[in-house]
């Protein structure tokens, strides 16, 4: 059915089409701004009720906003009904990650500080914003995939072996990583816009917004003190490719530098 988000007759004839449901999800694939409005219209309408609620990113602008918007959603859902998600995790490959780091002996001994010299995380994508341009122009690069997908990934990648399999263990040692990676400066991160993505009739003639972003992190645990994690995602860029690359350290060796150009070993990549 269609109808307007703010208008409370939409809400009442969801309610009617949901006849007898006892726990209808609510899944907001809508704009971002509009998660807590259509969350507050369900609750008046009774649709909230033994119902669940999924979420997905961006999560608010800031902390206060993120804030304001749990406030909205505790006081239409339990927080066992609501599901806060990144669709990205559900990936196949960012699955494999975890799997490949933690199912075969062989990587545990080298993958730490003593032999990883650094860690690129890319997502690169030659299109450009196509028919998102009103969302981009709100949310840019960052927040679209970085502070969500590609910090999962980097999760994936640092974290220490969960003690069980299960989302909230897993989540736990997640959260050690975020805790750990030290307060980002200018001088480590890049912004940039496309001239194309520019010249799109849907994107602010103004906007500042980005479309290609660069950071450099560290991470100060045990495991990964010391060396970088680069994370860079954009659009209109010349290749497709999302990819992790590990750079492992130079050996004291006596070799020619020029026959080193072998030792960078990339274990997850999917190119399109």
């Amino acid at each position: 059915m269609d109808g307007d988000y703010k208008d409370p007759a939409t809400f009442q004839t969801i309610r009617k089409e949901l006849k007898g449901a006892q726990r209808p999800a609510h899944y907001l694939a809508i704009p971002p701004l509009l998660f807590g409005t259509v969350v507050e219209q369900l609750a008046k309408s009774g649709s909230a009720q033994s119902g669940r609620v999924i979420v997905e990113k961006p999560f608010g602008n800031d902390l206060a906003s993120a804030q304001e918007l749990n406030r909205i959603l505790h006081a239409a859902f339990p927080e066992s009904a609501i599901f806060r998600i990144d669709h990205y995790l559900g990936k196949r490959p960012v699955n494999n990650v975890v799997v490949f780091r933690f199912a075969n002996a062989f990587m545990e001994p080298f993958w730490n500080r003593n032999y990883i010299e650094s860690v690129q995380i890319t997502m690169a994508e030659e299109f450009g914003v196509q028919g998102r341009g009103a969302f981009y122009d709100q949310t840019g690069a960052i927040r679209d995939v970085i502070q969500n997908h590609l910090f999962q990934i980097l999760c994936n990648l640092a974290m220490e072996p969960p003690v069980r399999i299960d989302s909230e263990t897993i989540r736990d040692e997640k959260v050690k990583v975020l805790k750990a990676i030290r307060p980002l400066e200018a001088n480590n991160l890049v912004r940039g816009s496309s001239a194309a993505t520019a010249r799109r009739r849907e994107w602010a003639p103004d906007s500042k917004m980005e479309t290609f972003a660069a950071l450099r992190l560290e991470v100060d645990s045990w495991r990964w003190k010391g060396v970088p994690f680069y994370i860079r995602a954009g659009k209109n860029l010349p290749v497709t490719c999302t990819e992790v690359i590990g750079r492992f350290r130079k050996p004291p060796t006596v070799i020619k530098e020029s026959a080193l150009s072998g030792t960078i070993c990339g274990f997850e990549s999917v190119r399109r």
